[in-house]
């Protein structure tokens, strides 16, 4: 007879359970007119580079790498379509931030980062993003 208590409920279930509790909820806010997203420690792609036009393609790689280095899951959207459509096709995959870089954005060394779950536009140096994302990893 072993005397240690059984506690009922007090674990969540199987990843299965939690992702789709995740995915209700989720639902419920899109319904209130809020935009659907995965946490960023869950979303297999956290970043997207997306280069304006393929002249900051390079730019965009080296971006890209910073960011795998620290621990960040990262691809960079260099397909010859227009800026929207990349836009577009970036939030049917509800990734978390998407990180612009055209002409404004190489001369001043920043980015234009959107960010999924407020809406915002924001400017952002690489550590900028960088720090923000590892604060949602947990």
């Amino acid at each position: 007879y072993n005397s240690t208590p059984i506690l009922h409920g007090a674990m969540l279930g199987s990843f299965e359970e939690f992702l789709y509790s995740i995915f209700d909820r989720q639902l419920e806010l899109s319904k209130e007119g809020k935009t659907p997203t995965l946490p960023t420690w869950l979303s297999p792609v956290q970043v997207r580079v997306i280069p304006v036009k393929k002249e900051f393609v390079e730019r965009a790689r080296d971006i890209q790498r910073e960011l795998a280095r620290n621990g960040v899951r990262v691809e960079v959207d260099d397909r010859d379509v227009g800026l929207g459509r990349k836009i577009r096709d970036a939030g049917r995959l509800w990734i978390p931030y998407l990180a612009i870089i055209g002409p404004r954005e190489a001369s001043t060394g920043n980015l234009t980062v959107r960010i999924r779950s407020s809406g915002e536009q924001l400017p952002m140096n690489l550590n900028e993003l960088l720090e923000r994302v590892n604060s949602e990893q947990c």
